[in-house]
């Protein structure tokens, strides 16, 4: 029997659903891995293994546009979604040529994009004539791609090299890393997050950023922090090694009327031991200060003072980054975890994310310190504890 006339296949399934269905289908299946800025800052510590992931994305939306004429509009929008500019002549070019091919054919795929990695660690600490026709180009990139709401750069890892950034524009998200960047080149009324791990930020003047309410900050040059102003603060990270106490205690202090979280990390130092610890009490005394605050997050490491800490006005997470067990008990009793002050202590959950052996954080002296008043759960594979009062 011939099947020729036979209507089942003259029928076109793509058809049977709208495309708006389709299009909802395929975000699912091929989500866009760097739509929002995450509080994950791991995430962003990744960078080769998070450019593979985009990598592989791109490689199945691109047989998708291939593959399924009909669906190619859908594949664009999907393939321009998310974008790794590399950071070589040939790269940019490239890229904006792409564009501009499209543009021909009668539209801009780059309104597509949300998303985008500017990689420029091959740029040269001198700056040559392709690099400037390449700046030139990276002004353009807003006009072209005039919806980008995340951006994430990668500069040249030298010394004293600086990265110029007043080709960034309407961003509400921004993760730098690289050399020395200027705070006033950055696109102050939008950007909303930004994640900064760089040589130094040029600090020398009062700046105000009104939408910034997610920090997180690793600088390797001491900075003139008091001069931020950042009055929508919500969340702060930052690494002191590099940061005088008493300059980090009046930023907290003059932008923490609605921080949420805050946390305080040493990253630099290994051994402890041999360094001269900073006294962070009056960081702790900032945070007192802080009335909305919810979560601290701090280093066990660091000492704050000798005396149990009276109970915050609005705490309840505190997170221990531990190393040892004596540094953990010792931050634990400084928060009060005694038994005559067990109605005291205020918090409903403590987090310890510890790097030792998970082995020591089972033994007598932990148990007859913490085992009496919280409970223990422990997660071996990620090696973190939460630990829940008893009420």
């Amino acid at each position: 029997m011939s099947t020729a006339n036979n209507p089942e296949n003259t029928v076109d399934y793509l058809c049977l659903l709208p495309k708006e269905l389709w299009r909802q289908i395929l975000l699912e299946v091929y989500p866009p891995l760097l739509s929002t800025f995450t509080e994950n800052i791991g995430e962003y510590m990744q960078l080769k293994w998070l450019k593979e992931r985009v990598f592989a994305a791109q490689k199945c939306r691109i047989e998708l546009l291939v593959i399924c004429k009909a669906l190619q509009p859908i594949a664009v929008e999907l393939l321009y979604s998310e974008v790794i500019l590399s950071g070589t002549t040939r790269g940019i070019q490239k890229f904006f040529s792409g564009i501009d091919a499209q543009c021909n054919a009668g539209y801009s795929p780059g309104v597509y994009t949300r998303s985008i990695v500017v990689d420029l660690r091959g740029y040269e600490r001198t700056m040559t004539e392709s690099m400037r026709n390449d700046y030139v180009r990276l002004h353009l990139l807003h006009q072209y791609c005039p919806r980008i709401n995340l951006m994430l750069v990668n500069g040249p890892f030298r010394p004293y090299t600086r990265l110029p950034l007043d080709w960034i524009v309407a961003v509400e998200t921004l993760i730098l890393f690289g050399p020395i960047v200027d705070w006033k080149e950055l696109p102050s009324p939008l950007l909303s997050h930004s994640f900064m791990r760089v040589t130094s930020l040029g600090i020398v003047e009062p700046l105000i950023f009104p939408n910034l309410t997610s920090l997180y900050l690793d600088v390797s040059i001491p900075e003139k922090l008091s001069l931020l102003s950042l009055p929508s603060l919500h969340w702060l990270n930052f690494s002191i090694d590099c940061l005088d106490i008493n300059e980090s205690a009046t930023f907290i202090e003059q932008n923490g009327q609605h921080l949420r979280y805050l946390g305080v990390r040493l990253d630099l130092v290994d051994d402890i031991g041999a360094w001269e610890e900073p006294d962070v009490k009056s960081i702790i005394n900032a945070a007192y200060k802080c009335h909305h605050l919810d979560v601290l997050e701090i280093d066990s490491r660091l000492p704050d003072t000798g005396q149990p800490r009276d109970r915050h006005p609005s705490l309840h997470t505190l997170i221990l980054q531990g190393h040892d067990v004596p540094t953990i008990l010792t931050a634990l009793y400084q928060w009060g975890f005694q038994e005559w002050r067990h109605e005291e202590i205020g918090f409903h959950t403590v987090v310890i994310n510890f790097y030792g052996d998970i082995g020591q954080l089972m033994g007598d002296d932990v148990e007859a310190a913490i085992l009496e008043e919280i409970i223990v759960q422990c997660d071996t594979k990620s090696a973190v504890f939460k630990i829940e009062l008893i009420v």
